[in-house]
């Protein structure tokens, strides 16, 4: 047993900057299919792609727009969250069917629809029903929203 377990420790790094990369790469390429199909025909270089580099996209919008700082990482996060959103929902890209809505808990007063969202489970498809928006609503869809969500993986608690 010792021996075995000499060798995984050696290998562990090779084997989590395998994985890493390999998670990077699927990621990138099912960015640029949803993005594909949703009629998106500019490359994108920076911020969703790259993990969501806020302080770069802050940045480029300031010196592209003339924007104030608040205003850009404002515009940042929000369009980042849309776009995490948009790819966590991507039809055929998951075998994924429910989701469970996480509140980010960020922001002093927060609106109370995504508060009692929290933990609730969903349809991936469908989203959760939002009702001062009267529309079926995904994590970090609205504006300024900063939730997420978590997959329910079957078989496991």
């Amino acid at each position: 047993m010792k021996r075995w377990q000499r060798n995984f420790d050696e290998a562990a790094p090779a084997l989590a900057e395998y994985f890493g990369r390999s998670v990077a790469d699927r990621s990138s390429r099912a960015l640029k299919a949803v993005l594909k199909m949703a009629g998106f025909t500019v490359k994108f270089k920076r911020s969703v792609q790259t993990g969501l580099d806020f302080g770069q996209l802050t940045q480029d919008l300031q010196e592209q727009f003339g924007d104030t700082r608040r205003r850009a990482a404002f515009m940042a996060r929000d369009q980042n969250n849309k776009a995490t959103a948009s790819m966590t929902r991507a039809p055929g890209q998951t075998r994924i069917t429910q989701v469970i809505w996480v509140h980010s808990g960020v922001g002093k007063h927060p609106r109370s629809t995504p508060v009692a969202m929290n933990g609730k489970k969903y349809d991936v498809n469908k989203g959760m029903w939002d009702e001062p928006v009267k529309r079926w609503v995904y994590p970090g869809e609205e504006t300024n929203c900063r939730c997420s969500s978590r997959p329910v993986i079957f078989g496991f608690s």
